[in-house]
């Protein structure tokens, strides 16, 4: 299985769990000196605007709206604040952020912590966030599966704080697909980017070639830590190809097929000979004219040449069929027929007896 973030951020809906989450920050005393700062930032707007005061001892909140600076806030600190490495929480409280200076003092923000939760995260160089993945809960991860089919499930994950964010918890994360509860693949947790204090990502997971797959199974999205395997989500498969089959005779079947809802991966058929398996087929022949489809123009097209060209009996049928591989589902003019038998009687003029006697011939 492999896993790919696509690198966007998804939005918090109004029903999302939020979990109570705590942030650590850690100034350097050069930082400090240079009156370090960490922003919550939606647009043009700052919601939360954190500045260390060395010379007047003191941490400042504040916001700016609409081009206009609100009240300070002011957070007292030790005198010895360039001495030494200063310690910032933000700490979730109900629907309250709440900022504290460790060894000073503490404020809680104007703002109500789902604005805050939307913001993206900026801070100036000399701030670094403590990553400690120590107690990493995979329950308190909100995932969501946006489209899940034979191919791959595509969905939203949304981390409770920025500890997701460093390299230990990464390591410690596997993601988990499971179909009709039986495992379709791991992969590691992709980057989490520390943008917003409740960081998120859109993910596209692979599910595996031999994975056994069929629309309407039930997929299932976890997340295994230290473990402990959490369900995130689940939805039905639903799968949606084009494609079809262009040239068919009793050597070779030629066409084309994709998984429109993922053009960046070549899809799979099975070809059939009157029902007997002949082969499994990836579909990686460039095919240019798929581009205005929206589709990549490098693969989509296969070319399969049977190991024993057909070779039947006078008067036989052959049907090859072209199938998308592990299903029942046919490309467009799948079966081909090869070749027809002919009823042989004495008076080829006419109706076959057989066909006189569905008629209602007497």
């Amino acid at each position: 299985m492999m896993l790919h973030s696509t690198g966007e951020t998804a939005d918090l809906a109004a029903d999302d769990f939020l979990p109570a989450g705590r942030w650590d920050f850690v100034i350097t005393p050069d930082a400090a000196r240079r009156q370090a700062r960490i922003d919550l930032l939606h647009g043009d707007d700052i919601l939360l605007h954190i500045k260390v005061l060395p010379e007047r001892e003191r941490m400042v909140l504040n916001d700016r709206i609409g081009g206009k600076w609100g009240s300070e806030i002011h957070i007292p600190a030790p005198p010895s604040v360039t001495a030494a490495d200063m310690h910032v929480r933000l700490r979730q409280e109900q629907n309250e952020l709440r900022v504290e200076l460790i060894g000073g003092g503490s404020a809680i923000s104007p703002r109500r912590i789902q604005e805050m939760l939307q913001a993206r995260l900026t801070f100036t160089s000399g701030v670094r966030l403590i990553h400690d993945p120590a107690g990493l809960d995979p329950s308190v991860v909100v995932g969501r599966i946006v489209r899940a089919d034979l191919m791959h499930i595509v969905g939203t994950l949304r981390f409770p704080d920025l500890r997701w964010c460093g390299p230990e918890g990464r390591n410690e994360a596997r993601l988990v697909a499971l179909i009709d509860g039986r495992i379709a693949g791991r992969a590691a947790l992709p980057d989490v980017t520390a943008d917003h204090l409740m960081p998120s990502l859109e993910f596209l997971l692979h599910i595996d070639d031999g994975a056994f797959a069929c629309d309407g199974m039930q997929a299932d999205l976890a997340l295994e830590v230290g473990g402990l395997r959490s369900l995130l989500a689940s939805a039905t498969l639903k799968t949606r190809f084009a494609g079809g089959v262009e040239r068919c005779n009793e050597s070779m079947v030629s066409g084309f097929v994709c998984n429109p809802a993922l053009p960046s991966r070549p899809a799979l058929v099975d070809v059939f000979i009157n029902d007997v398996f002949q082969a499994t087929v990836p579909a990686l022949e460039p095919r240019p004219d798929l581009e205005v489809l929206g589709l990549s123009p490098d693969y989509g097209g296969f070319r399969f040449r049977y190991a024993n060209p057909i070779h039947l009996p006078v008067s036989a049928d052959a049907l090859v069929s072209v199938r998308v591989h592990n299903t029942d589902i046919e490309l467009a003019h799948s079966p081909w027929r090869v070749s027809q038998a002919v009823c042989m009687t004495r008076n080829l003029a006419g109706p076959c007896p057989e066909v006189a006697h569905e008629q209602g011939a007497v």
